[in-house]
């Protein structure tokens, strides 16, 4: 062997290397964040910072398409300044789970903040007067894997959702094409 081809040896398993090395990081990562839950009337409840100067508990329902604030919630946002004009949507028709449709107002949150993950722009729905605010699909949906431990009172997500690029999801395949490591 040449010196050149023991360089070239020793730097394609340095590369291989570095990749097991990114991908342990990448794996521990994902291992998750896990938030305290509150029990309150028979749902769960999570603490959750709107656009960077509201935080009130929201319950966490899978079933609601949106995350949903009732209109004083909506008002306060607006009267400080973090909800303009410009940041209301089209309203929708939206079904109850008792069957009943209801068409409600809709606008976007610009931040919402569940530990240390931030969600930018998420639809919300606005109902009248006070009520539960809720932790909708809008929201869930870019939460990547979670779960509730209801035993250890916690939510567990990894924040990272599997098709985003932030999430570090992509196969890298050697330049010799001998192995392939995914990043999830």
């Amino acid at each position: 062997m040449t010196y050149l081809m023991i360089g070239q040896f020793c730097l394609a398993h340095i590369r291989r290397l570095l990749i097991l090395i990114l991908a342990a990081a990448s794996f521990s990562i994902c291992q998750g964040e896990e938030i305290r839950l509150k029990h309150s009337g028979g749902v769960f409840l999570v603490p959750v910072r709107m656009n960077d100067v509201l935080s009130l508990d929201f319950i966490i329902d899978s079933g609601a398409s949106d995350v949903v604030l009732p209109s004083d919630v909506a008002l306060t946002l607006i009267r400080s300044g973090t909800i303009s004009e410009s940041d209301f949507l089209p309203g929708l028709t939206y079904r109850l789970a008792d069957g009943s449709e209801i068409r409600s107002p809709r606008l976007l949150i610009r931040t919402l903040k569940l530990g240390s993950f931030v969600c930018k722009n998420v639809s919300a729905s606005i109902t009248k007067g006070t009520g539960p605010l809720l932790l909708g699909q809008s929201f869930l949906k870019r939460l990547g894997k979670w779960s509730l431990d209801s035993d250890r009172q916690v939510l567990v997500f990894n924040g990272l959702k599997p098709e985003s690029p932030t999430g570090l999801n992509f196969l890298y395949t050697s330049p010799e094409g001998d192995f392939q490591v995914r990043f999830p």
